[in-house]
This record gives C-alpha cells, sequence and structure tokens, in this order.
C-alpha cells in the first residue's frame, strides 16, 4: 500500500527551529501513515485505511467516513481504475479544505509509484 502519500499538509508559520518544526510534522505523518498500515491489514480498503488515518480531522464521524470511502477501494469498485490510496487523499484533503494540494500530491504519487 503506498499510504505515504496521504495529504501531507503544510505549516504556514514563522521558522521556530525548522529541525524541530519538521520532526514534529514527520512524526505526526508517520504515526498516520502506520495507522493507515494497520487499518489495511485489519480488512479496510486503500481508500478507507488514509481517511481513517486522518478521521479525526475530518467534518463527520467515523462511520460516515468509513462509509464514504468505501466505494474507492481496489480502484474504484474494484475497476481498477485510480488506486484507492489516491482517492483516500483527495477525499481527505477536499473535506478539510486542501484541495489545492490534491494534482500536486496526485501528481508525486504517480512519479514514486507509476501509473
Amino acid at each position: 500500500m503506498a499510504a505515504a502519500v496521504i495529504c501531507q499538509f503544510t505549516i504556514h508559520s514563522s521558522h521556530i527551529t525548522d529541525y524541530r518544526k519538521n520532526f514534529m510534522i514527520m512524526t505526526e505523518i508517520e504515526q498516520r501513515v502506520k495507522k493507515a498500515r494497520e487499518l489495511h491489514e485489519k480488512g479496510c480498503n486503500c481508500c478507507q485505511a488514509v481517511v481513517m488515518a486522518y478521521a479525526d480531522m475530518l467534518p463527520m464521524d467515523e462511520q460516515t467516513a468509513m462509509n464514504m470511502a468505501a466505494p474507492f477501494g481496489r480502484g474504484i469498485s474494484g475497476l481498477r481504475e485510480t488506486c484507492g490510496c489516491v482517492t483516500g487523499m483527495a477525499l481527505v484533503c477536499g473535506l478539510t479544505g486542501q484541495k489545492m494540494m490534491v494534482k500536486g500530491l496526485g501528481e508525486r504519487f504517480r512519479q514514486e509509484n507509476g501509473e
């Protein structure tokens, strides 16, 4: 599962010890990647795993988020179209007001994982 491209939110604050700030960002991302992998291993599809790794940031309850993400797994309901990791990332970005990040993260996913 290529959960490493899940929505990585930028922090627009002053440069207060960049090392410490970057460490905190990476720690949070690593924790979310770990959670997504664990959820996938427990039976969530890729989209559900990515969305649920960010459930605490979404404007809905966890069950609604899980249900919303369900049909996007396996390349959109098994059609093998867009990867569930990418659709999950797009859902998280859209639901958290970061829709402008989707294209860049999608392109990065393609570069790292192929089409």
